[in-house]
């Protein structure tokens, strides 16, 4: 739909600022495939206690690892596309990356809602909100494109993800009763938003790679400290604790 709105140039640009964004989702691709059994004999056994602790516990731990890596993308962007061979000419998708970035963050924040609707009794249902994704993909791409060019086609793109999402997210809690938010969930985003205006006020570094380096190196150890010191997510300290640990051991 955009090459046949805006011409294949602006479809070029918007797939490689596509394939920027979706990194954000990498590690949510990896814990899907782990917890798809332990979730189906949480569902076989009817176990709502279990689901509702891998529920959240997923959208947490997803919500600090994409996070990080959409901030890392986001706060680098401009050096990113000054590395890219004609960069100046593929600039023009940076807020392609940022849309279709938050939505694969809201993804990754909705937790394995697709893995517990999957493996249930209730599996029919996803195709009904698949069919409404794709119906709202194309309606909101013939509204935003002709606005806002490829822009518009990641708008769409993120409204129609976060909508998905929200179904999904209604659904189960009126079936299991479940919801994958808590206030830890608050605390992520008060970390990222630090961490956000600490990086406006770095001072640009030159040459690019340096900036990237040094910014990114920040980024993570401001967000980890914030993280591992606020004691947000049990397993990301324990799994701190074991990292010092074989550290320690290994040096002793």
């Amino acid at each position: 739909m955009l090459s046949a709105y805006s011409g294949l140039k602006s479809t070029g640009i918007y797939s490689i600022a596509f394939f920027i964004a979706v990194l954000v989702e990498i590690p949510r691709r990896s814990l899907s495939q782990v917890l798809i059994p332990i979730v189906s004999e949480a569902n076989k056994n009817n176990d709502v206690a279990k689901l509702k602790q891998l529920y959240q516990k997923s959208s947490l731990n997803q919500l600090i690892v994409g996070g990080l890596l959409f901030l890392g993308i986001w706060s680098n962007i401009d050096c990113i596309f000054q590395l890219i061979p004609h960069g100046d000419i593929y600039i023009q998708g940076k807020w392609v990356v940022f849309f279709i970035g938050m939505s694969k963050l809201f993804d990754m924040a909705a937790g394995i809602n697709a893995e517990i609707i999957g493996t249930s009794r209730y599996y029919k249902i996803d195709l009904f909100f698949f069919c409404f994704l794709s119906i709202f993909g194309i309606v909101g791409n013939m509204i935003f494109i002709p606005l806002y060019q490829m822009t518009g086609a990641a708008i769409a793109s993120a409204i129609s993800v976060f909508l998905f999402n929200t179904m999904r997210f209604l659904f189960l809690y009126s079936v299991f009763r479940i919801q994958p938010f808590s206030f830890k969930t608050l605390k992520v985003l008060g970390a990222a938003g630090i961490v956000f205006v600490i990086n406006r006020l770095l001072p640009t570094l030159e040459p690019v790679v340096a900036d990237i380096v040094v910014r990114s190196a920040l980024i993570t150890i401001v967000f980890g400290v914030l993280v591992i010191g606020l004691k947000i997510s049990e397993d990301i300290n324990a799994l701190t604790i074991r990292i010092f640990s074989s550290i320690r051991s290994r040096f002793s």
